[in-house]
């Protein structure tokens, strides 16, 4: 949708109306700047649980190209009961997008490497379930197991476009299985 005023030209999408775009178009006018064009990039896609059901209360990240010295302030959006998650006027380019669940930053897919084209949505759905298991057993050199360890999985799909990092604790019997959404990687 293109919005067309004489005084300035301004191209957008429906969700362009919040109050930091138009002072910042009020701004450009009065420097004298008349045509703009805002990013009509969308994001938008399903989160799927590690249960195969939607994933509620999941915070999904973006990570931008243009934004790699951001430190803590990267745009999030949290999915609702379906699972599904919408992001609105992101700056064209390539980024990286990660999702975790609400109070849990250690689960983590990455999608890494994707393009965002101006004037398009792009669809990324996150899917968690569980496709792989690695199992075992902690035990101190004595053979006695060892209880509340804390064991990290990090899987890497063979392309190196999806990360998946995960941790598990160490039960009474030294017993620890860590569950993976790549059935593959390296």
């Amino acid at each position: 949708i293109a919005d067309y005023d004489p005084k300035i030209a301004i191209i957008r999408d429906e969700h362009t109306d919040d109050s930091a775009s138009l002072k910042l178009l009020d701004a450009l006018y009065k420097a004298g700047i008349k045509n703009v064009h805002l990013p009509t990039v969308s994001l938008t896609g399903k989160v799927t649980a590690s249960d195969g059901s939607a994933a509620r209360r999941f915070v999904v990240y973006v990570e931008h190209e243009k934004w790699r010295d951001r430190m803590g302030d990267l745009p999030h959006e949290q999915t609702d009961d379906r699972g599904t998650y919408t992001f609105h006027n992101l700056p064209p380019g390539q980024c990286d997008v990660f999702t975790s669940p609400v109070g849990n930053s250690q689960l983590q897919l990455r999608v890494k490497g994707v393009k965002l084209v101006d004037g398009q949505t792009t669809q990324l759905d996150l899917n968690l379930q569980s496709q792989a298991t690695i199992s075992g057993r902690v035990t101190a050199a004595d053979g006695k197991p060892i209880s509340g360890a804390k064991i990290a999985g990090r899987w890497q799909s063979d392309d190196g476009a999806l990360v998946f990092i995960d941790f598990a604790m160490t039960d009474d019997q030294g017993h620890y299985a860590l569950k993976s959404p790549l059935e593959k990687a390296t």
